[in-house]
């Protein structure tokens, strides 16, 4: 009976700690925890009687009324799950908040084996546009990103860091987003601050490691977070009706990769590390809700500018990665007013004492902005979306000659260079 719970409830000794968990990847994180049995502290400022109320610009775009999911919702789930959920509300920007969640953790549980870094408040300046160069961007995406996303990292770190020294062994996971150090282009702020985050994994690693405590950065790939799902006009239950979200994840895809990193005896040897969900999905053997490894989200591997069209929308974005273009990096245009359109917007015990030791193959491998949907025209997604060759595609015969200048397709290439390829082609 005891192996059958270690199997089924590998975490169940686990004490988890998750910010930012009323819903998006922290709602994930928080449920595949449950799914394994840890103890999981929900946190958040959303609440049933009192959601977050400074998401106003990003539920307009999104045509919701009011921010989805709460703290309570999520603890509640969690507990569904196998798990035991605990919600408690914390504004994680203010520092006394901060302190007074990881003094109930201690007081109530005695340690804290796993903290997950999620809050982010950058989203909350979202102004519809993702994509622009970085004079364009409102300064107040910095105080959002930096200010209510980085800094809310440091500052739950800081508390969390003396329990997890303390019991000398733990994890902090650190959400991000990241493409074998890519610019992510199109948004300077955003990749600041996803680098920092980055880096900020990197840096406690160095300081923790001395004490058997872990710390690395985990980075999804595009996921289908309620609010990509709302702008998209779609749900979870309907999201295979919309061909631009194909290569999308659930939430739960990272949270099972952190789990699977919770009860991983060989932690320790990541430290300092980021890790994509893919990677570690491969690794670890898992798969996402719908039973897919999904592939790791790609961005630009190139440095020059973008080129732009008549009308001034951006013809590229994200560049080209192993020799295609992903679709969630496609560029999409207003065909009647050609702006750029939104786009949505990481040897010894485990960490948590359930978990049998056991460490992944010896072959270790190594939620994207935002993106609503926009109408464009079908031959310019085409063009943008070829990977150069040296012949013209049959299709660029409909394009205009600047755009069919930039689909150089040989005839014979296998459809999936081209993420938008026409049927039949």
């Amino acid at each position: 009976m005891q192996n059958e719970e270690s199997t089924t409830r590998p975490l169940k000794d686990c004490v988890a700690v998750v910010t930012g968990a009323s819903r998006g990847a922290g709602r994930g994180i928080a449920l595949e925890l449950g799914a394994a049995g840890a103890t999981v502290y929900v946190t958040g400022r959303s609440t049933r009687e009192r959601p977050a109320d400074s998401y106003g610009q990003l539920l307009a775009l999104s045509d919701m009324q009011t921010v989805p999911g709460s703290i309570d919702d999520t603890a509640d789930e969690v507990t569904r799950q196998g798990g035991r959920g605990i919600a408690v509300a914390c504004d994680h920007t203010r520092e006394d908040e901060v302190a007074a969640l990881f003094a109930r953790v201690a007081r109530d549980q005695g340690r804290l084996d796993l903290l997950v870094n999620n809050a982010w408040g950058g989203h909350e300046s979202f102004n519809g546009v993702f994509d622009a160069p970085f004079w364009e961007h409102p300064l107040a995406n910095w105080d959002t990103m930096f200010e209510r996303g980085v800094r809310n990292h440091l500052v739950a770190s800081r508390c969390a860091a003396p329990l997890l020294v303390k019991q000398k062994k733990g994890l902090i996971v650190t959400t991000t987003f990241w493409d074998r150090d890519r610019y992510l282009r199109g948004n300077l702020f955003y990749d600041l601050a996803k680098a920092s985050m980055t880096r900020l994994a990197f840096g406690m690693a160095q300081d923790l490691k001395p004490h058997g405590v872990a710390s690395v950065a985990v980075s999804p790939g595009w996921m289908r977070t309620e609010f990509v799902l709302a702008g998209h006009k779609t749900d979870e239950a309907h999201w295979r009706e919309r061909p631009e979200l194909a290569r999308t994840e659930s939430p739960r895809y990272l949270g099972r990769a952190v789990a699977a990193l919770a009860g991983d005896a060989a932690v320790m040897e990541k430290t300092g590390e980021v890790l994509r969900v893919a990677d570690l999905a491969r690794a670890y053997g898992f798969t996402d809700i719908d039973g897919r490894q999904v592939e790791a989200s790609r961005c630009s591997a190139l440095a020059p500018g973008r080129r732009r069209t008549k009308g001034g929308a951006t013809g590229e974005k994200h560049g080209l990665a192993r020799g295609r273009l992903r679709d969630q990096d496609a560029v999409e245009i207003n065909a009647n007013r050609h702006q750029r359109q939104p786009q949505q917007p990481p040897g010894g015990d485990s960490p948590c004492p359930s978990q049998p030791n056991s460490r992944p193959p010896a072959s270790w491998p190594g939620p994207a902005p935002f993106a609503f949907p926009a109408k464009a025209p079908p031959t310019a997604r085409r063009a943008w979306s070829c990977w150069p060759k040296k012949s013209t595609c049959a299709a660029a015969s409909s394009m205009s000659p600047k755009c069919a200048a930039r689909c150089r397709r040989a005839a014979s290439c296998p459809k999936t260079m081209c993420s938008r390829a026409p049927a039949g082609r």
